[in-house]
């Protein structure tokens, strides 16, 4: 039986309805999917511009470090050394000879007649632990004349993704910074 009850409506349904604010489901999606993309493509180029300043930060320390040994040892007028060292930050101020990465660390010193009266002028702790420096050589010596008392070095700095420096040091002292230790 059919109800005959009539309902009035307030005259606020009158009005016209206005659109709703905000987004609908398929846009938030698509939004959604967008982002990820641009992540995606964004976070693994960002991670290897950051690896690749970040070794060039230590490749420009390691030449800092070569251009303050070789005038230290002009100014001083004798041999000012700049070695290895196992653990410069917080360990003995000792040059290592044991192995040729010098990424633990290394020092600037001025030897004496006994290593343990070796006066040490700079430390550098180590580096990243993802850096890799291969040197051809345990220590540098710089003569009085800021020129390199043994033979040429050269320095291959690697980092991960694939991301190499050398420095190149002559015998006259000067280093240079190239792509890659085999460029020397």
């Amino acid at each position: 039986m059919p109800s005959s009850t009539l309902y009035l409506l307030p005259a606020v349904c009158n009005k016209p309805l206005r659109q709703a604010a905000g987004f609908t489901l398929v846009e938030l999606m698509l939004a959604i999917a967008v982002l990820a993309i641009l992540l995606g493509v964004g976070i693994p180029a960002m991670q290897n511009f950051i690896i690749a300043n970040r070794l060039s930060g230590e490749v420009r320390q390691f030449v800092a470090a070569n251009m303050r040994a070789r005038s230290e040892a002009i100014m001083r007028g004798r041999p000012v050394q700049l070695c290895r060292s196992v653990n410069a930050g917080n360990g003995p101020d000792a040059c290592d000879s044991g192995d040729r990465n010098w990424a633990s660390g290394w020092l600037i010193v001025v030897p004496h007649a006994t290593p343990d009266a070796a006066e040490v002028l700079a430390r550098q702790r180590a580096l990243d632990r993802d850096t890799r420096v291969i040197a051809s050589t345990a220590s540098i010596i710089y003569n009085g004349m800021g020129q390199i008392a043994t033979a040429a070095a050269t320095f291959a700095f690697t980092a991960g993704g694939g991301h190499r420096r050398g420095v190149c040091l002559a015998s006259s002292g000067n280093s240079r910074v190239v792509a890659d230790a085999a460029d020397c």
